[in-house]
């Protein structure tokens, strides 16, 4: 997916179907102030996506001794969330470095996938931030479970509604860096 939008453009959201009419992934872009070779490194970094709503820590997983690490080039990160009646809790794995693609690995969603890209926006100092994601709601929780199975369409509209919140409030949260690097210190 690729698109340019101005500041004050908001979101622009696509959904991709599998063959089998489910959910393939769904893409959220959104305009941001700075440069793509700026910004992408502060996409790619899983440390960011605390701010997804409802991701309440984001933790690097250490490699324990006996356990096995993850492949190289490779982090695993560790999600708790707070969110009622979803089970998002996982162990993301993401590799080091560009671009910002992670896939869960274990936990109740595992299978789910997020990608970040950072292309050119509207001007020079302006980024295109897009956010593709096949998030496994549908295994989140037993509302979910018995609603995507009563529905399929349902998994769609789940991850359009949470992509364009995690898009907004990434966005929102580096917009917010931005401003605080920008005031001048006493």
């Amino acid at each position: 997916m690729a698109a340019v939008l101005g500041r004050g453009a908001g979101a622009i959201a696509i959904v991709r179907r599998a063959p089998s009419g489910r959910l393939a992934w769904v893409s959220t872009a959104v305009p941001l102030a700075g440069a793509p070779a700026v910004l992408a490194p502060r996409l790619a970094a899983p440390e960011t996506w605390r701010a997804f709503p409802g991701w309440k820590s984001v933790t690097r997983v250490p490699a324990a001794p006996g356990s096995p690490a993850p492949p190289a080039g490779q982090i695993d990160f560790e999600v708790s969330d707070d969110v009622a009646f979803v089970d998002l809790d996982a162990i993301w794995r993401v590799p080091a470095g560009l671009p910002g693609r992670a896939h869960a690995v274990e936990g109740t969603i595992a299978g789910a996938v997020l990608a970040w890209q950072a292309l050119p926006g509207a001007t020079p100092d302006a980024t295109t931030a897009v956010l593709s994601l096949y998030p496994r709601l549908d295994l989140a929780g037993f509302i979910e479970k018995r609603m995507v199975a009563a529905e399929p369409l349902l998994e769609h509209a789940f991850a359009v509604a949470l992509g364009y919140a995690d898009a907004i409030a990434v966005a929102a949260a580096l917009d917010s860096e931005r401003a605080a690097r920008a005031l001048p210190r006493p």
